[in-house]
């Protein structure tokens, strides 16, 4: 009897993974199978059906059974109703066929068609109970009504009961194996279908992806890579990205990939990726460990997207931020440094010097009369004339650190780092002389008919306890004394 049991499991196991890869790349939901589809179901269960009619089960010395059953309820689960009535119409027709027109077999016909139609659009199979309890249910129902029949058509009570006995076992092992074979198929599909799914997400996304070996070696590549860095994915398998990337961004690639190989932490990360027609793009990657996908270890799925557009931008809106700053610290009239291109940088300069433990000197200078040289010549030729100090002025100051700047107006100053107040002074009277020697006409001036300038200096070794403002007062208060005692004059 087991042996035969063992042969029904095993014709009814090729039968369910024949089903099963029929419907592999078919939606999983029953109701969006085609009615194609249906039919090769409900054909293929209706051979299986009358496979297990003629491998029947001997339970006692004059009775055998069969598990038919089990396939007007896979063809039902698999296939719906339709497969579910046509299975019951291939056994119950083969029935008559094979054991001709009797009692028996009228009922074991009606039995079958009956039940493909009940499994199919009756209550047990609409209900909105959990699988294992529907697939339990029809089992049920169909060993009680075959029950029954055997009762009623078996004379001897005592051969019923043994029956019973054997066949109620031999249904259960059979239904409990074929739920689980088809719970097993059915997920399997489901698998089957999420990487179908996702295959198809990544062979049609505009963005790369890609799978990686622990060591960075390609293994997958998606086919947007011939659009996105030129090469076909069967260019890039097998070979290490590094191979590729920018000599500058090395150290940053490496280091974010081995965030993601030993911490298993997701990255984010901006490089540049050699193109075929080797030029460099910028990719934004996204690197992500993912656990055991295979046998063999742990791989690194990354997610790109060229960003070349949006890093020209940048550095485009850098430039013009750049440029934008240096035309925001120039003076428009004389092309040197404004009041707030000063502000910065003495403001830098002290910090400098405070860090150094070393002195900063300013020099505060301004055109003497310069309200009478406008008075007596004009607007105009009172901008040249400023225009002429402060190139005369900038031209005296050798080192690149010294910093002129038009403080406001007619007033100039001069940051010169690490310098004493000698070696300022100095450079105040080089300045005065060179405007002097520049000999403009002010035959307006109180002190002589020429342009003139006076000049302040201030030196401070800065402290914590000290503010920069102190050497601005401390040079303008010189430029004061240095008017008050007779102008053109250094003090």
């Amino acid at each position: 009897m087991y042996i035969d049991l063992l042969n029904n499991l095993a014709v009814t196991t090729a039968f369910l993974f024949i089903a099963g890869r029929l419907i592999q790349n078919h939606p999983l939901e029953l109701t969006n199978l085609s009615l194609k589809i249906k039919l090769y179901i409900g054909i293929g269960f209706g051979s299986l059906g009358i496979l297990l009619m003629l491998s029947s089960i001997q339970v006692t010395a004059h009775m055998i059974v069969d598990l038919r059953h089990l396939a007007i309820i896979s063809a039902a689960i698999l296939g719906g109703p339709v497969a579910s009535i046509i299975t019951g119409i291939m056994i119950g027709i083969t029935r008559f066929v094979m054991m001709g027109i009797s009692t028996a077999s009228l009922v074991a016909s009606i039995m079958a068609i009956s039940l493909g139609i009940i499994f199919g659009y009756g209550y047990i199979f609409k209900t909105r109970f959990r699988k294992v309890y529907k697939y339990t249910l029809m089992n049920i129902s169909y060993v009680l009504m075959s029950s029954i029949i055997i009762y009623i058509m078996v004379n001897d009570s005592s051969v019923a009961y043994r029956t019973f006995a054997h066949y109620w076992v031999v249904s259960l092992i059979g239904a409990v194996f074929t739920y689980y074979v088809i719970e097993y198929i059915q997920a399997s599909n489901a698998d089957h279908q999420s990487i179908l799914y996702y295959k198809l997400m990544a062979d049609n996304s505009t963005d790369l992806i890609a799978t990686h070996k622990l060591d960075g070696t390609f293994k997958y590549v998606s086919p947007s890579s011939r659009y996105l860095l030129g090469y076909h994915p069967e260019e890039l398998i097998g070979k290490n990205p590094f191979d590729f990337y920018h000599p500058d961004d090395f150290s940053a690639i490496q280091q974010s990939h081995s965030n993601v190989r030993d911490t298993s932490s997701d990255d984010l990360i901006v490089y540049r990726f050699m193109h075929k027609d080797g030029n460099y793009i910028w990719l934004e990657t996204t690197f992500k460990r993912i656990k055991r996908v295979t046998s063999e270890s742990d791989e690194i799925i990354t997610a790109s997207r060229d960003i070349t557009v949006r890093m020209q931008i940048e550095e485009e809106l850098l430039k013009a931020n750049d440029k934008l700053q240096q035309i925001s610290v120039l003076d428009g009239l004389t092309d040197i440094p404004n009041r707030r291109g000063f502000d910065q940088r003495i403001e830098e300069e002290w910090q400098r010097a405070l860090r150094n433990v070393s002195t900063i000197s300013l020099i505060m200078f301004d055109v003497d009369y310069f309200k009478r040289y406008n008075d007596m010549y004009g607007h105009h030729l009172g901008d040249e004339c400023l225009k002429k100090i402060a190139k005369t002025a900038q031209s005296t100051l050798n080192r690149p650190t010294d910093y002129m700047a038009r403080y406001g107006g007619e007033e100039f100053a001069v940051i010169l780092p690490d310098t004493d107040h000698d070696g300022a002074t100095l450079v105040a009277e080089l300045i005065r002389q060179a405007v002097e020697r520049l000999s403009i006409p002010h035959s307006n001036s109180k002190i002589m008919p020429i342009v003139s300038i006076s000049a302040g200096v201030a030196t401070i070794a800065p402290s914590k306890e000290t503010k920069y403002l102190q050497l601005i007062i401390s040079a303008d208060e010189a430029l004061y004394r240095a008017k008050q005692e007779g102008r053109n004059r250094v003090l």
